[in-house]
């Protein structure tokens, strides 16, 4: 069982799932080795909150906000790294920003569900 700083686990983990959905493909593509990101985003949340969810006894339904905060830092940085490149790419970041929010939140307690619904025998 995870018993150290649960918040920043789960922050961590979502900003591990936003930075492999979100950082190995171009500003103007949606698709990392040929899986869509909203995709692989989708995915990746549901697993890590399920994960999450049957390995943090104190987890609660905070959980998917803080997976989101995490992917929304990652997603940041790398909107903030190709603005430094070059200034004409993500004009609507906003956007992205709440495409983000509505895949990775309904996910989140999708995994978080699965997690009670389904939990591991000790």
């Amino acid at each position: 069982m995870i018993k150290i700083h649960p918040q920043r686990t789960m922050i961590a983990v979502g900003f591990l799932v936003g930075m492999l959905a979100y950082w190995f493909n171009a500003y103007n593509e949606h698709e990392v080795k040929g899986v869509n990101i909203y995709f692989l985003l989708g995915a990746l949340t549901l697993f890590a909150a399920y994960t999450l969810g049957s390995q943090i006894e104190s987890c609660t339904l905070k959980m998917p906000f803080r997976l989101t905060a995490g992917i929304l830092i990652a997603a940041t940085v790398r909107i903030l790294f190709d603005l430094i490149l070059d200034s004409s790419t993500h004009n609507l970041f906003p956007l992205e920003l709440l495409i983000l929010i509505f895949v990775s939140i309904p996910m989140g307690y999708a995994g978080f569900w699965l997690s009670r619904k389904f939990k591991p025998q000790k």
